[in-house]
């Protein structure tokens, strides 16, 4: 599918710029034209929501390994299998995925080892 292809060649983009914007200084992210940078990321959004490309939801979720990608697991007073942190968004298009979502899941100290869910 050309769209599908098209896709995963703007989704890098798109998270590379992201990850920019949120690096800026504090300092900097009332001056114009970051938030000039800030809006044009926005209508880069709003293009791919077009193309029926959504994110992955995840802080808060149950670890799935259909949609995430489990990379830590840390002590948190979460349930065991929530996810704590998104360290890389992922993304469906049109109910398919395309990338799954890096993350971080709790595993709390009484855990039992194999229990954890599997990356």
């Amino acid at each position: 599918m050309a769209s599908a292809t098209v896709a995963a060649e703007l989704l890098p983009i798109f998270e590379h710029y992201k990850l920019a914007l949120n690096h800026l200084p504090e300092n900097i992210k009332a001056e114009n034209w970051a938030k000039g940078f800030s809006h044009v990321k926005d209508e880069f959004w709003a293009l791919l929501k077009k193309l029926e490309i959504t994110e992955v939801p995840t802080v808060g979720e149950v670890f799935n390994p259909a949609l995430h990608e489990a990379l830590i697991y840390e002590d948190s007073d979460q349930p065991d299998g929530t996810i704590t942190r998104e360290l890389k968004a992922g993304y469906t298009m049109s109910g398919e995925l395309l990338s799954p979502a890096q993350v971080a899941v709790a595993k709390n100290q009484n855990n039992i080892e194999g229990s954890r869910p599997s990356a």
